[in-house]
């Protein structure tokens, strides 16, 4: 059960395969927090690093979940909707788009500020916080009760890694892990 659902907010099949639906539209959030449309220049994966890639991957990521966010602006507006919930919604709603394959995203400072300033924009967008305000991102955090999107990043990192070190020896995966060299205790003397 969604956290939609738990909370009693009811919303339609059609609404959120519609929230969820790729568009041509692609969104954009630039480092000082502005969403703005921006057009797709397709290119050759390889004529870009994997940094570069990653990067475009991480705006093309967070793009989409402005996109989703935008959507449920009806939600995020409405009075008739306690405060508590709507975390909980984005959370379930809009995180997993923008977070989408992040287990593999390399560590950079360009990708947590890109994360960081879209996290950030929209749970000022749910508190109705101007940036006039002058509250800090630590409070948002703690009046919405969300983690920073360096930790869900980090937490989803953390369990990648144990789904790789769990599954049986024979798996490909594991084999690759640990080298695919047999331990001590399974070699058998060599017979001269």
């Amino acid at each position: 059960m969604t956290a939609a659902a738990l909370q009693g907010v009811c919303l339609s099949r059609d609404a959120l395969r519609a929230s969820l639906r790729t568009t041509a539209e692609v969104f954009a959030v630039n480092e000082s927090g502005e969403i703005k449309n921006r057009e797709e220049a397709p290119t050759h994966l390889s004529s870009r690093s994997l940094k570069q890639q990653q990067e475009k991957d991480v705006q093309t990521r967070t793009g989409k979940a402005a996109g989703v966010f935008q959507r449920l602006w009806n939600i995020w507006s409405s009075k008739s909707i306690i405060m508590a919930t709507k975390p909980h919604l984005y959370m379930s709603v809009v995180i997993p788009p923008a977070t989408y394959a992040c287990e593999t995203w390399m560590k950079t400072t360009s990708i947590t500020n890109t994360l960081d300033v879209f996290h950030h924009l929209c749970l000022r967008s749910i508190l109705k916080i101007s940036w006039r305000d002058q509250i800090t991102d630590g409070e948002v955090m703690r009046r919405t009760g969300v983690a920073p999107s360096s930790d869900i990043v980090s937490d989803r990192r953390k369990r990648m890694t144990g789904h790789g070190l769990r599954p049986p020896r024979e798996r490909p995966a594991s084999v690759a892990i640990e080298g695919g060299r047999r331990r001590h205790e399974d070699e058998q003397p060599r017979k001269t």
